[in-house]
Formats: structure tokens, sequence, C-alpha cells
């Protein structure tokens, strides 16, 4: 008899080019495990790999819900001797931010874009640092005003405002870095 199922969730790593998304699980002596003991289910928006009786363990790995959406017919998998190795096929063009669909940063994501198309790049970036700025703590809020602040100061003085709010700060945050380490780091 086999022991309870193991999560194979924190033995996985996975990088994407283009359309292609490698993903891989690591488990020792995979690769010396019966075909029958293996079951790879690769859907539309999600994945399972179940591994039976490896040395007396059963293994699995889920992911009920992908970022996106792959196309499985072009997808396959590969058993190796230490990991499986799945290439997944992007159903679009998108980049993948993680494996798993987050339906809060996903709503972020494209609320971001959509803002970017309405009103230009611009738009998006203030978006961004809006919600930044609404979910920060108070250092973080406190730095933000003080680098819009240094911005307009900047581009009223003639200087690049970018530069100058970067500037600022980088220098607000390190001395904030320095003061919780005890020291300074500007």
């Amino acid at each position: 008899p086999c022991s309870k199922p193991s999560d194979l969730h924190n033995q996985v790593a996975w990088t994407q080019e283009d359309r292609e998304i490698d993903y891989w699980i690591y488990l020792d002596g995979v690769g010396n495990t019966l075909r029958e003991n293996l079951e790879v289910i690769i859907n539309e928006e999600s994945l399972e790999v179940r591994v039976r009786d490896l040395d007396g363990v059963n293994y699995w790995h889920s992911v009920p819900k992908l970022w996106g959406r792959i196309e499985p017919q072009n997808s396959f998998f590969k058993v190796k001797m230490n990991r499986i190795d799945l290439k997944l096929y992007t159903a679009k063009h998108d980049v993948w931010e993680r494996i798993h669909h987050d339906p809060i940063r996903s709503a972020e994501t494209k609320e971001l874009d959509q803002v970017s198309q309405e009103k230009g790049g611009g738009a998006g970036i203030m978006t961004l640092l809006n919600q930044l700025y609404s979910a920060g703590d108070e250092d973080t809020k406190k730095t933000m005003r003080m680098a819009a602040q240094k911005a307009t100061e900047s581009m009223k003085a003639g200087e690049d405002a970018l530069d100058a709010a970067m500037a600022s700060s980088a220098k607000s945050m390190g001395q904030k870095i320095g003061e919780k380490m005890g020291g300074s780091m500007i």
C-alpha cells in the first residue's frame, strides 16, 4: 500500500518564450516509474500530474486554473530521470505573469492594458502608481509624495522630471533602508 499523496507544488519551475511555456516538475527517480503509474492531463485551462507508487509514495501536482488558455493538442510532456518536462503552447501571444490564474492580478493587468489603450501609455503608469500608493504603507506613501513634489519642482525649474523623481526616490528609500539597518546608505 502507498502512503497519502504528496503535493509537488514546491518542486516546479517554468519559463516562457513566445507562445511556448516550459514547465518542469522535479521528482527524484520519476524516470524509473512504470508508464501505467504516470498520468498527465493537459486541458485548455488546467493541468494535473499524478505519479503512483514511486518507491511506495503517490505524488500529485495540479493547477486547477492556468493563467491563460493553452492548446492541449499541441502541448506534450516527456519524462526524464528526475523530472517531468511539460511543453505547453498558449492559445494567444500573452505574456504570463505566473502559471496559476490569479483573478485579482489578472483584473489589474486587464485594467491597466485597457487604460493604456484608451488614454495612452502614461495613463496606465499613473493608474499603476495610484494603485501602489493606495496599497502602500505610510513610509511608501510619504516617499511617493516626496518624489512627486520633487518632480513638480524640477519641472518648474526645467529639469528632466523623471530623472529628478527617480533620484529623489532612490535617495529617500536608501535613507529609510539605512535607518532600518542602523546606519546610513547614502
